[in-house]
């Protein structure tokens, strides 16, 4: 059938990761008139999804989303993956981020597909910077919590916002969204999510490192919940040093520090305070953490402006030594 002219067509996403915040963006997005399709690493848990769907489990509820999903390593067999994508959604974790994902995600988006990148610390966006012009590079934070439960199921314990902003330089307060930012922002609030554009996404992301770089490798080490953190003075004596330590580094890279951060800090701990952070997990899992883009890029970042970071020295040295074991 002939499309109309005043037809619009649907937002298209590709999601890139299907761990619990690609299964939860996915099967959300999948709710709504937008078209929505997920790759995953390996072939058994895209056939799983494809076959299945993704479950979604609440205190409330169980509900089945249908999606397609594709293997990484199957993308060049696939002919529904040829229909060009308005938004990618890069929802891997950093480490995962190498020259060889990079070749593959040249094969899953057109010239005019923009690049959400939902990562936790820095240092990945040079990487992309070097393939994908700097005009269709998004980054977004996210708040949202999900548990993956089963390589089909997750469930979202917890809700958030999100912020969207693109990397090149919005400064100007006259520089306007243009409609597609829009239409997506729509799309993601109809699909459940709190979401804003950002025109400081830059010191967002910074503000939330300085974060994790906290939470992260205490209770890693510690291997507690986060939670555990704010019952000892101890504690929280070495996650102020952790803090003021970021803070002079941000502050050399002329990142704006949000004046209510510490605050901030401690509302995570008490919002999660039954939640195991990522680098816990990792640790406990015997996985690779994502400490060489969080402590290790603030400890990068201050010996290029000649600044010592003792507390963060010695701790990136611990998480590399659980991670060694």
């Amino acid at each position: 059938m002939k499309k109309r002219e005043n037809e619009v067509h649907p937002v298209r996403i590709r999601i890139v990761g299907a761990g619990a915040l690609g299964l939860l963006f996915a099967s959300k997005i999948a709710a709504t008139a937008a078209i929505v399709d997920l790759i995953t690493h390996t072939q058994e848990q895209s056939d799983l999804l494809t076959a299945k769907g993704i479950l979604a489990v609440s205190s409330q509820e169980e509900i089945v989303y249908s999606v397609d999903a594709f293997s990484m390593h199957t993308i060049t067999g696939a002919a529904e993956l040829l229909e060009p994508v308005d938004w990618l959604f890069l929802m891997v974790k950093q480490k995962d981020i190498t020259a060889a994902l990079l070749q593959q995600l040249l094969l899953l988006v057109t010239p005019t597909t923009r690049i959400v990148c939902f990562q936790n610390g820095i240092g990945h966006m040079e990487l992309l910077k070097q393939h994908f012009s700097n005009d269709r590079l998004y980054a977004a934070i996210t708040t949202e919590g999900a548990l993956k439960l089963s390589a089909a199921s997750f469930r979202h314990s917890g809700h958030g916002t999100t912020w969207i902003g693109r990397l090149e330089n919005m400064s100007s307060d006259s520089v306007e969204w243009d409609e597609a930012e829009i239409i997506l922002q729509t799309m993601l609030i109809e699909a459940g999510f709190n979401v804003f554009l950002s025109k400081k996404i830059i010191s967002n992301i910074w503000n939330k490192l300085l974060i994790n770089a906290v939470i992260n490798p205490l209770t890693a080490i510690l291997q507690i919940k986060n939670g555990a953190l704010l019952e000892s003075l101890y504690i929280k004596d070495l996650m102020s040093v952790l803090f003021e330590e970021g803070c002079l580094v941000a502050r050399a890279a002329n990142i704006t520090i949000a004046d209510n951060l510490w605050e901030q800090l401690i509302h995570v701990c008490e919002k999660t305070a039954e939640n195991q952070s990522s680098m816990l997990k990792d640790i406990l899992e015997g996985r690779t953490t994502e400490i060489d883009w969080i402590n290790g890029a603030l400890i990068q970042y201050a010996n290029q402006y000649k600044l010592a970071l003792p507390t963060h020295q010695a701790f990136y040295k611990m998480i590399k030594h659980l991670e060694s074991r």
